[in-house]
C-alpha cells in the first residue's frame, strides 16, 4: 500500500452512503434553493468514472478534498481551503442542466476567478428537500472525464 493510501483522512472518519445511493439522490430530486452563507465540504467517494480512476486525479482530489478541510461561502462566492479566511476561488452560480448527470442542478463556474486553473475548474451542487446539499467535484470536461467524485455541503462551523 502507498504511504498516502495508508494515512488516516478527516473525511474517513464519518460513515458516506454507497454510491449508487448518491447517484440515485442525485438524480432523483429537484435542485432546491441554495444555502446562504458557509458551507463545509465532505468528500462522500469518487464516481465510476475514468477521468475519476486516474492516478493522479485520485491523488490530487486526495490531497485537496479528504486531507484538508475546504468549502464554499455562498454570500462572497469563493471556495476555500482550511479556513474561511483563506478563500481564494470566485464563483458564480448557475441554475441549469447537470453536464454530467441527466438532472438540473446549481453549476459553479469558475470564469470569474483570479486563479490560474480557472479554466479547468466545475462543479456541480444539489440542494435536497432535506436540507442537505448534494455536490459532483471535478473538472470542466464531459461526462466520464470530468465528474470525478461526491461531496456534501453543511453549515457546521468552519473550525471544530
Amino acid at each position: 500500500m502507498s504511504r498516502l493510501g495508508s494515512l488516516r483522512f478527516r473525511a474517513d472518519a464519518y460513515p458516506r452512503p454507497a454510491l449508487g445511493d448518491l447517484e440515485a439522490r442525485f438524480l432523483r430530486e429537484e435542485p432546491a434553493p441554495l444555502p446562504t452563507g458557509r458551507v463545509v465540504g465532505r468528500f462522500l467517494g469518487f464516481v465510476d468514472s475514468p477521468g475519476a480512476a486516474r492516478p493522479l486525479v485520485r491523488a490530487l482530489d486526495t490531497v485537496l478534498f479528504r486531507a484538508l478541510r475546504w468549502g464554499l461561502d455562498f454570500g462572497s462566492q469563493r471556495w476555500w481551503f482550511e479556513h474561511p479566511r483563506l478563500a481564494a476561488g470566485h464563483f458564480r452560480v448557475v441554475l441549469g442542466p447537470s453536464r454530467w448527470r441527466d438532472t438540473r442542478v446549481w453549476q459553479l463556474h469558475y470564469d470569474a476567478s483570479r486563479l490560474p486553473l480557472r479554466r479547468v475548474l466545475y462543479d456541480e451542487v444539489k440542494p435536497l428537500s432535506d436540507g442537505r446539499v448534494l455536490g459532483l467535484g471535478g473538472v470542466n470536461a464531459d461526462r466520464g472525464e470530468g465528474d470525478h467524485f461526491f461531496f456534501d455541503l453543511t453549515k457546521r462551523e468552519a473550525r471544530p
